[in-house]
């Protein structure tokens, strides 16, 4: 099955508006300039392979992982970021 401009262009613009927002809130809300460099370098790195859910996945671990002492900021953002991952049936 091959996915329309349409799609492409819809799903590009959910993979945006996900990661605009919780971008903002780590800027706003994570002290420490290393802590907020690394969790801001590991989400260009999920957004950067959204359209890719195997490669996301990785991604996603790695910033989940990160970003665990920081749960309160990141928890309302995962059912968003999860749409990005790899279903198996």
């Amino acid at each position: 099955m091959q996915i329309n401009c349409s799609d492409r262009n819809a799903n590009a613009t959910a993979c945006s508006a996900a990661f605009t927002s919780l971008r903002e809130k780590l800027a706003r809300e994570v002290s420490g300039s290393a802590m907020l460099s690394e969790l801001l370098e590991k989400l260009n790195g999920m957004q950067e392979t959204c359209a890719r859910p195997a490669d996301f996945k990785v991604r996603f671990d790695e910033f989940v992982a990160r970003a665990a002492e920081h749960r309160d900021i990141v928890w309302p953002f995962l059912p968003q970021l999860m749409r990005f991952l790899p279903t198996y049936a």
